[in-house]
């Protein structure tokens, strides 16, 4: 949520998708991310299509490297991995 803050990305009422599902790093984002009024959807291994879940999504947070490819490839702008925030 710092970095998220850090480069002043509005989350109120933004639609968020997490990408990773695990204890550590995707339900305390989806969470967190809840607790600031985004409408979150969180995605995984056997999320079917998961292009067309992120394609309209305000914010990708991707917990897993293999799904980055994916987001980029999606086109996002910015998406945040666990350790960094990426601008196309």
């Amino acid at each position: 949520m710092r970095m998220l803050d850090s480069y002043n990305i509005s989350i109120d009422g933004k639609d968020a998708v997490v990408i990773g599902r695990s204890n550590i790093v995707g339900k305390p984002m989806a969470l967190s991310l809840l607790n600031r009024n985004a409408t979150v959807t969180i995605c995984h291994s056997k999320t079917k299509d998961l292009a067309s879940t992120t394609k309209n999504a305000d914010i990708v947070i991707v917990n897993t490297c293999a799904f980055i490819q994916s987001a980029q490839e999606e086109g996002h702008q910015q998406f945040l991995d666990k350790h960094n925030l990426f601008h196309s």
